[in-house]
């Protein structure tokens, strides 16, 4: 067996890790930095070239996906990591992390500590600028900083119920928080100010949020379908309500029952704002 190779393939094995800095064989510097090194498990330093030459070798054949590449103080500089590429590359990385988030658990329980605490997906959660922009302008700054926090919630709970198998009540409780969570923004998006008191979206008018639906598909803003998906929404948004609870919520909500209502939620939002920006919604309902 080629002896770079073999030596790669060791050093995977012996260190057991699943993310792991390859060792290659002693060389000389090769004009080679002195701050371009790497730090490998045992903490020596090699230069990068031949560890990078390593580390894309071993990737290649499943033995190393990650290097970390420090200063001689050993502090480290930055990561370089393997993106997945097709399938059975993604297949093996969800076996690795699962068993290794359940490690983790199973290591720590509930007990609350730092360095048990894994890294949530960076860009996962969109930011509360770019939700803001959403909104219609005349909602005011605090409440549509309250929707776009709400949006950035239906990030993590997307999250939750897409990238992990979490299933029966956990997954229920997931769901049912998304729509509660769509709800709220559904209620703020139809209480429009500077309408009269006895007009259905006035702010100020006592109308319930199915009223309020009713009448937005009736000023054309929404199809009667969206009507009846944000209808919807809205029941079982009121299961928030335990003590109004008529049967059982286990296996009750689906994904669809987020899923349905988000997207008219959206085109109505997008409808809203274009009108308002245009300066011709409160002339429309009056």
């Amino acid at each position: 067996m080629n002896p770079f190779l073999a030596n790669i393939m060791r050093c995977s094995a012996e260190d057991n890790w699943h993310c792991l800095s390859v060792a290659a064989p002693n060389s000389t510097d090769g004009g080679i930095s002195p701050s371009s090194r790497v730090y490998t498990r045992r903490h020596a330093l090699v230069p990068l070239q031949f560890t990078l030459a390593a580390f894309h070798l071993s990737s290649a054949l499943g033995t190393c996906d990650m290097l970390i590449v420090c200063d001689l103080g050993g502090h480290r500089r930055r990561r370089i990591s393997m993106a997945i590429t097709n399938d059975q590359e993604l297949g093996a990385a969800v076996a690795r992390a699962s068993t290794l988030v359940q490690e983790i658990q199973d290591y720590c329980g509930r007990n609350l500590r730092e360095e048990a605490k894994i890294n949530f997906p960076r860009g996962m959660i969109g930011t509360a600028d770019s939700y803001r922009k959403r909104c219609p302008g005349y909602i005011d700054a605090d409440k549509v900083s309250s929707c776009a926090y709400g949006f950035m919630y239906l990030d993590v709970l997307w999250w939750l119920v897409s990238r992990t198998d979490i299933a029966s009540v956990g997954k229920q409780m997931a769901i049912k928080s998304a729509i509660v969570t769509l709800g709220t923004i559904l209620e703020t998006l139809l209480a429009i100010p500077g309408l009269p008191k006895n007009r259905v979206l006035s702010s100020k008018c006592s109308a319930g949020v199915k009223a309020r639906v009713k009448e937005a598909v009736e000023q054309g803003w929404i199809s009667a379908e969206q009507g009846t998906v944000l209808e919807q929404l809205w029941d079982n948004r009121n299961n928030v309500h335990l003590r109004l609870l008529q049967s059982s919520e286990r296996d009750l909500y689906r994904v669809e029952d987020v899923n349905a209502p988000q997207t008219a939620l959206l085109s109505l939002m997008t409808k809203l704002k274009a009108l308002h920006d245009e300066g011709q919604l409160i002339p429309s309902l009056t």
